[in-house]
Order: C-alpha cells, then structure tokens, then sequence
C-alpha cells in the first residue's frame, strides 16, 4: 500500500504546541540534521517520535530514507498505548503506528507522538532527505490555461462558494440554474476515462481534488484552477488533473438566473483511484 492511500484514509487533526517551531526542506518534508544515537528511539512505545501535531508525523516520515538512500514508502497500522499529554483535547492522546518499507530492506515499525514536541532526529537504520534530494513541485504554467472572458464583472455566479471563496477571497451569488454539461455527467464521463492519469506515483494512490473554471454566459470555458489544497506530490498530482480538465470539450451550457444566461464558476470534484479519473462529479 502506498504512504499516501493512507494521507487521505485518515482525517488530519491538528494540535498546536507551544514554544517550538520547525524547518522545512519543502512545504511537505521536514528538515533533519542528524541521526539519534538512541537505539530505541521510534522503534518502543515508551520511546516514540514526538513530531507535535499528526499533520507533521507525514511531513516527517516524507523526511525519511533507506539507510543507503533508497526511497521509503509508509503506511499507517492505527494507533496504541494511550498517554497524558497538555496539548491533546481531553488531556491525553494515542500513538500512531506506521510501518516503513524500503527495497532491500524488512519492515519496520515506528510509533509517533502527534500531540508533544522534541528535538527531531531520524531514527537509527535510517537515514534523511537532503536539500539536494528536494525538486520543486511543478504546477501548471498560467499561460497553458484556456481563458475565458466574462461577460458581466458585476454579476459572477458560482455553484459552491465555499471552495471558491476560499480560492478568491470573495463571495459569489448562486444561480437559479447550474450550467451543466451537455449530455450530462455521463458524457463527461467519457472523456475523462479516455484521458486517466499516467503518472506512476498515480498508480497505487487515492485522492481527491477539485477543479474550478468559469463558464460565461456564451457557454465557453477557461480561466481553470486548482482550489483544494494539496502538498509535495499531491500538489503536483492535482495539477496533472488540472492539465487533463483544461482540454476537455468545451460543451457546456450556461447558467441561468432569471432566465438571463450568466457567467458562473462551476467545479469538477474528483475521487482519483490508481490514476482513474472516472469518478467525476459536479453540481
């Protein structure tokens, strides 16, 4: 199983500690400098990671690598061994349990604390990711995305403004009626199982992203984005579903509000499964 059929298998809760902050190599992988000399150090219970929040235990475990620099997958087995902890919501909290995989080598189990903060080191018969091991993640050029000109800026209707507000910064109306596509989801559908993901870290992922794009009052589309938030490998996932939605067929039919035709942002929201991207909805 791949680390990231986890990352989305599980909600991320977020716990705030005190008095502690903690560099990055990249927005999804912590820095390491060096390696505990503490043999226990991950592998006990009563030795865990403490990371400080369960978000960082997968910016952590993204940190790590084979002892001889081979790339590690995860994947998280639940979690164990309640504890007292001032940071966790009712006063205590719960390991999390990962097991680690690298070519050549066994598996490996490790237990992280989410709630509490130490000093983070990569455990013994690991070793870490370096800036030089770091690319940048790679999202599609604004100049590859079909724009679309609006036809009224003072009248700009929206079918979920929860997702767009936040991408934004601003509230649109809802229209009496969605622009659909035409022939209905089930023709949209075409497409986008003729044109799936073929990346390879596609291949034993599961994710979700939506899409946003306007569709004015001519029924032309552009003006695509991403508008939920992903990091590292998922960003760069999300924009490769990004550069497939941008060269669908443009045959959508307009939103209405009072009988009148209007621009309106409309969004594609996707459940990706090993690179399909079947399982497309809208509003």
């Amino acid at each position: 199983m791949d680390k990231k059929l986890t990352l989305f298998g599980f909600v991320i809760i977020g716990f705030l500690t005190k008095g502690f902050s903690q560099e990055y190599l990249r927005e999804d992988i912590i820095k390491l400098t060096e390696i505990s000399t503490d043999s226990k150090f991950g592998y006990t219970q009563k030795r865990p990671i403490k990371v400080g929040s369960i978000e960082k235990e997968y910016h952590y475990l993204n940190a790590l690598k084979g002892p001889n620099g081979e790339k590690v997958t995860w994947q998280r087995n639940g979690s164990c061994c309640e504890f007292k902890s001032k940071t966790a919501a009712l006063g205590s909290g719960f390991l999390d349990v990962y097991q680690l995989q690298y070519v050549g080598g066994k598996p490996v189990t490790l237990y992280l604390n989410g709630y509490d903060f130490e000093d983070l080191k990569c455990p013994i018969g690991f070793t870490f990711v370096t800036q030089n091991d770091v690319k940048p993640v790679k999202v599609l050029s604004d100049s590859l995305i079909t724009k679309t000109a609006i036809c009224n800026k003072d009248k700009i209707y929206s079918v979920d403004d929860f997702l767009l507000k936040d991408a934004f910064g601003t509230n649109f109306n809802k229209p009496d009626k969605n622009p659909a596509f035409n022939g209905g989801i089930d023709k949209l559908k075409e497409y986008f199982v003729k044109n799936p993901l073929t990346d390879k870290r596609a291949k034993n992922n599961i994710f979700r992203v939506s899409i946003g794009f306007m569709i004015n009052c001519n029924g032309q589309t552009g003006n695509f984005q991403v508008v939920t938030k992903g990091k590292g490998d998922l960003k760069e996932l999300a924009n490769l579903v990004l550069e497939i939605v941008n060269k669908m067929p443009s045959d959508w039919i307009s939103g209405e509000n009072s009988g009148q035709k209007v621009d309106c942002y409309q969004i594609l929201n996707f459940t990706v499964i090993q690179g399909s991207l079947e399982k497309v909805s809208y509003r």
